[in-house]
């Protein structure tokens, strides 16, 4: 299913390319399946591109390199996309039916950008071309997104702090 939302991703983006990254693309053989799944779908393996895991530095960097990010199905992601959004890349997520599958949702929220979140995963590759389309202002997303962080509830680590010594308190 993720394969095939990233292929319709990529034909609505005709001339996008996809990054991916993870500790299987170690493995010669994962990266050739990978492309390969995307091939037999019409999408050419020089638009995949499989990145091994990096310092952090470094994934940070590669960051700078989007225009933005599709969210993991069905765990998305929490501080993935805490990074993506710091490097100023907006990501587009979709509400799933279990917690691990909402975290994204509940990431792009706090932040205040609800319009990254997709009404389905259905529909994300529509949302996704909205986004590079010009509903969202990448250039002014960019320049907002780190006050906006800082000024959510993500990163309120005072409020968090109160409201879970104040859960521990009532819990005993």
């Amino acid at each position: 299913g993720t394969i095939r939302l990233l292929a319709e991703t990529l034909h609505a983006v005709p001339d996008s390319v996809l990054g991916l990254q993870a500790f299987a693309f170690l493995d010669e053989f994962t990266v050739t399946r990978i492309k390969r799944l995307m091939q037999r779908m019409g999408i050419h393996s020089g638009r995949i591109e499989c990145h091994p895991p990096t310092a952090f530095d470094e994934r940070l960097t590669l960051h700078g390199g989007c225009h933005i990010a599709i969210d993991s199905i069905p765990w998305t992601g929490h501080t993935t996309t805490c990074h993506a959004l710091w490097m100023g890349v907006p990501v587009v997520t979709v509400a799933g039916d279990h917690p691990c599958a909402r975290m994204g949702v509940s990431v792009v929220h706090r932040a205040g950008y609800p319009e990254l979140v997709s009404d389905s995963i259905e529909d994300m590759p529509r949302r996704v071309c909205e986004i590079l389309n010009g509903r969202l202002d990448l250039v002014d997303f960019r320049a907002r997104i780190r006050e906006a962080m800082r000024h959510s509830p993500l990163m309120d680590e005072r409020g968090f702090g109160e409201a879970f010594v104040a859960a521990l308190q009532t819990a005993h």
